[in-house]
């Protein structure tokens, strides 16, 4: 497998030294970690049962709701049938198996790479794409960008960005780059660095790094990352390296935060563009492929148990934190309607 890198190229070992990464899968940037088939499958088998559990409660409410509607009705009684025991008993029983398939999703055990590149060549994503650029198409000015405008700010860029988006995904996933932090001008807590521009005269997105997994990368308690947490970050710069939101998307996307939730803390999580990367790792935590939605349930969850599932924490708690009851409709709405 090919590597990019300014230094020294480094292999990341997977989990097992004994277990060696699939070299059949072609589109597998970094060999960090090695899905385990027995695993996905006993975790698929176990959200299946949950789900058709849940399905039946539902069937269950809907005809002893109708029931008691039909009998109230004939017994000339007012009032809705939605507050007899009955009911809450079996609302309570619908909330309780919600919750229990949101924790069998939970801490995805596969490579949350693969997964993002599968979710971002879903057909569902594609659809996300053309939605936003169509709702914010009339936001950017139609003309030729100057030599000192930021062409992203321009309709021929976001144009270029849905044409190009699959093959840009196709491109940048190929292969990830690995050295020391130094070596980008970066700290080892950085994690990792996605780099690319955009040339103001042809509106192209111009590669420089498609994501960089720092060597020794490191936690704030100075522990060097494991090959899971590397896997995440290494997920989380290939979405910077395919993906920019800007104009009125930006200014939608930024509304899903609170910013005075997390006053006087590092604000760079503000930016739209890392607010994306944070609901990608969401998703990839819940492993979604690209047409799940994602609820109030899977939040609650993921504030309970993100961070330490993975025991890693790129500014997720204060991600987490600046979703407030006043943000989180409108959080919910741009990570199921955006193409992340």
């Amino acid at each position: 497998m090919d590597f990019e890198g300014k230094g020294t190229v480094e292999k990341i070992p997977s989990p097992s030294e004994e277990q060696a990464p699939p070299e059949a899968v072609e589109q597998k940037p970094l060999t960090s970690v090695v899905d385990d088939p027995a695993v996905l499958g006993a975790r698929t088998q176990k959200i299946e049962m949950l789900k058709k559990g849940l399905d039946a409660t539902k069937v269950t409410y809907e005809e002893t709701q109708a029931a008691l509607t039909t009998a109230r009705t004939t017994l000339g009684l007012e009032g809705s049938v939605a507050n007899s025991p009955a009911q809450t008993i079996t609302q309570k029983r619908i909330l309780e198996v919600e919750a229990k398939i949101v924790e069998a999703e939970a801490n995805y055990p596969g490579d949350w790479t693969l997964l993002l590149h599968e979710r971002l060549l879903h057909p569902a994503t594609q659809m996300k794409l053309e939605g936003t650029f169509a709702t914010h198409a009339d936001s950017f000015p139609d003309e030729e960008p100057g030599p000192l405008d930021k062409a992203d700010q321009f309709l021929s860029f976001q144009k270029q960005q849905v044409q190009d988006f699959s093959a840009r995904v196709r491109d940048r996933f190929q292969a990830t780059g690995v050295g020391k932090a130094s070596e980008y001008g970066k700290t080892e807590k950085a994690l990792g660095v996605s780099q690319h521009r955009i040339d103001a005269q042809t509106s192209k997105d111009e590669l420089i790094h498609s994501g960089v997994v720092f060597s020794d990368a490191s936690t704030r308690e100075n522990m060097p990352l494991t090959p899971r947490q590397k896997n995440i970050i290494e997920a989380h710069e290939k979405g910077h390296a395919v993906r920019k939101f800007s104009g009125q998307m930006s200014t939608e996307i930024k509304q899903a935060l609170d910013p005075e939730a997390i006053a006087g803390k590092r604000n760079y999580i503000l930016q739209a563009d890392e607010i994306v990367e944070r609901m990608s790792q969401l998703k990839n935590y819940f492993g979604f492929v690209a047409d799940e939605q994602f609820t109030a349930t899977h939040l609650k969850h993921a504030r309970e148990h993100y961070v330490a599932d993975t025991g890693l924490d790129n500014d997720m708690n204060k991600f987490l934190d600046a979703i407030t009851p006043e943000t989180e409709e409108r959080f919910l709405k741009v990570i199921n309607s955006y193409p992340i």
